[in-house]
């Protein structure tokens, strides 16, 4: 059994997890779209110039929890399409972050996370 640590590329916390297998599909999965939110410059922007107040650090955890409810690695398929999740990522920034997408990067972003699931 292995047990690793792993330190949030949002809030900078460390969780300890255990994993059976270490070429884990899911495991990978976790990890490209924790990368990809990290990456993504419109909430990377939103955490550091704290546009959602006080608690940007724990509202963009959030975002990559809800991410997982949908992606949670129990299906081949995910429970929502690329084009919902781009909804919700539109959403959650502007009501969250009071950042208004016009870049088209919530689509680029979602088109990721889906193929990388899938």
């Amino acid at each position: 059994m292995n047990t690793t640590n792993t330190t949030s590329a949002i809030t900078g916390t460390t969780a300890t997890t255990t994993n059976d297998s270490p070429n884990n599909p899911y495991t990978d999965f976790k990890a490209g779209t924790t990368a990809a939110l990290r990456s993504w410059s419109a909430l990377r922007t939103a955490v550091e110039q704290s546009w959602g107040g006080s608690h940007s650090a724990s509202k963009a955890e959030d975002l990559r929890s809800n991410i997982f409810a949908f992606f949670d690695g129990t299906s081949p398929k995910p429970k929502m399409d690329s084009f919902e999740l781009e909804e919700n990522l539109l959403g959650y920034m502007e009501d969250e972050f009071g950042v208004v997408l016009e870049d088209g990067s919530e689509r680029e972003l979602a088109d990721l996370i889906v193929r990388m699931y899938e």
